[in-house]
């Protein structure tokens, strides 16, 4: 069940590393996995009292380029500067995954959705009904 409530990137770097048996992989956990796992600690609970306190911050990489997804992040609380940091080192981790797999896209840009305060808790805002991204 825990597989089930990862964000779609981190699922898929796993289902890569685990369906391709890719060198980069082999016995360990994948880089940008690790690196996924320090942004959403540094994210935390994205606590907010108002939408202004919310941003977001690209994720992952699609093979024709640009981000996979976003998250949503407060400013109150968050770092934005080691956020920034940790989301371009996740982004060319991504990157060098997709180019070392050959993984082709739908080549469709992930527009970045925002994102607002809810119940204290900043989240995305539903672009066209969706807030994950599909390779």
């Amino acid at each position: 069940m825990l597989f089930a409530t990862r964000p779609l990137f981190l699922r898929t770097t796993l289902l890569l590393c685990s369906a391709l048996a890719l060198p980069a992989c082999a016995g360990k956990t994948p880089p940008a996995a690790t690196t996924y796992a320090q942004l959403e600690a540094a994210i935390g609970g994205a606590r907010c009292q108002q939408d202004s306190d919310c941003r977001t911050v690209a994720v992952g990489a699609r093979a024709c380029g640009g981000p996979a997804a976003y998250l949503p992040w407060s400013q109150r609380e968050g770092d934005a500067a080691r956020i920034t940091a940790l989301s371009e080192q996740h982004q060319r981790q991504a990157r060098a995954a997709v180019s070392a797999s050959g993984m082709a896209s739908i080549c469709s840009l992930v527009s970045d959705p925002g994102a607002r305060c809810e119940a204290q808790r900043c989240v995305l805002r539903k672009a066209g009904g969706a807030q994950e991204s599909v390779y």
